[in-house]
């Protein structure tokens, strides 16, 4: 038996947001370490992690 999770989501008002955020509160909190992966990751969650993404983002946009 598969649970349909976009019905279970959408029973939760704005739950397209708080479920996620909510998920990634719980991983932070028990697993802080979980996205420390290496490289690329630990620069991408990290706390200088704007300066990564907009690095992405103005490679993507120049592609």
């Amino acid at each position: 038996m598969q649970i349909p999770i976009k019905k279970v989501i959408d029973k939760i008002p704005g739950g397209m947001m708080i479920v996620p955020l909510f998920l990634g509160v719980l991983v932070n909190t028990f697993f802080p370490q979980f996205l420390k992966i290496g490289g690329f990751t630990t620069a991408l969650f990290g706390p200088q992690a704007a300066s990564t993404i907009l690095a992405c983002f103005m490679f993507l946009m120049s592609v």
